[in-house]
């Protein structure tokens, strides 16, 4: 994580990705290890009563389709409850999700201060999907970590 001049740290590419456990919005419980050989997109959306966390999701959703259980999956982050969780429990499926934050734990651990903030990360190696059309910088080649440690997730994608 590099900090800006005001000293507030961000993520950058090839940094390594905080591992992490959160609460899902309705029933049940998150662990990112779980996730392990999958592309992951995570989007910090802030409070659901922000509306600019729902231009951000409609802006994702436009790509939904690349979303699959087995290959790439999508955990929208919320910093407060939503009023009515019904919208995104409609939304929720094996490949989509949305998860609680209420203590900015995980988002302070991205470096998620400005949100809405989404992250598209990957683990270390993982087969680059022919339809990852909502990752237009991302390289096929290995990332520098791999002699070291392959099992390592790492930022290798574009920010938004």
């Amino acid at each position: 994580m590099h900090r800006d001049d005001a000293g507030v740290g961000r993520i950058v590419l090839g940094d390594p990705v905080p591992m992490f456990a959160a609460p899902l919005i309705g029933e049940g419980s998150f662990n990112l290890s779980v996730a392990a050989g999958r592309w992951i997109v995570l989007s910090f959306l802030g409070s659901p009563a922000d509306p600019r966390g729902e231009i951000e999701l409609a802006e994702i959703f436009k790509s939904a389709h690349v979303f699959d259980e087995d290959r790439i999956v999508f955990y929208g982050i919320f910093s407060a409850p939503p009023a009515d969780p019904a919208p995104y429990l409609a939304r929720t499926s094996a490949a989509v999700s949305f998860l609680a934050d209420y203590d900015g734990a995980i988002s302070r651990a991205f470096g998620a201060a400005a949100m809405p903030r989404t992250i598209y990360s990957i683990r270390c190696c993982g087969p680059l999907p022919a339809s990852a059309s909502i990752t237009p910088t991302a390289t096929r080649r290995p990332c520098a970590m791999c002699s070291r440690a392959c099992r390592q997730w790492t930022i290798r994608l574009a920010f938004r």
